[in-house]
């Protein structure tokens, strides 16, 4: 089920500008069963779903990823940061402070693992997100190019300290 939402948020949030094709291609590799499983039993990779058990749907979900750094960004203190790799929230249930709670969840576990600082990248237009991330704290510190099929996305790299 995990899948299947990972994929329909992820067409959502990109299909008003990106090439079906290419949405095709990065869905069905890097959002595979395996590829997902693989991440799961990653060590420093932690995912959270936020579901509503008695209408079974998942509302939210996030992937945190441990790194000593991200796109050339380090961490202010110690040795680690943490990385918001994916938050999505599924499409009926935005506003209802879901990805805020992921957020809240993201910081903890930052705090829990001795991690000073928070990162993630955001699709350049995508200006909700950004905004959202924004009001949360983080700050643009540079920009990324980001692969999807066979274009390469303008993605600012966005860093707060926990």
């Amino acid at each position: 089920k995990l899948q299947v939402v990972m994929a329909l948020t992820f067409f959502n949030s990109y299909k008003g500008d990106a090439d079906v094709m290419d949405m095709a291609i990065y869905t069905q590799h890097n959002l595979a069963l395996d590829k997902i499983k693989a991440e799961m039993e990653t060590p420093g990779n932690e995912f959270y779903v936020l579901e509503d058990l008695d209408e079974d749907v998942i509302l939210a979900y996030t992937h945190l990823v441990q790194c000593a750094e991200f796109e050339g960004v380090k961490p202010e203190s110690g040795d680690q940061l943490l990385e918001v790799s994916r938050l999505y929230v599924t499409r009926g249930f935005q506003g209802h402070g879901f990805g805020r709670q992921l957020l809240d969840l993201a910081e903890k576990r930052a705090h829990e693992l001795g991690i000073s600082g928070l990162v993630l990248c955001a699709w350049k237009y995508n200006w909700g997100g950004i905004r959202f991330y924004e009001r949360e704290g983080f700050k643009t510190v540079k920009e990324m190019e980001y692969p999807l099929g066979h274009e390469l996305r303008p993605c600012p790299v966005m860093y707060k300290r926990v």
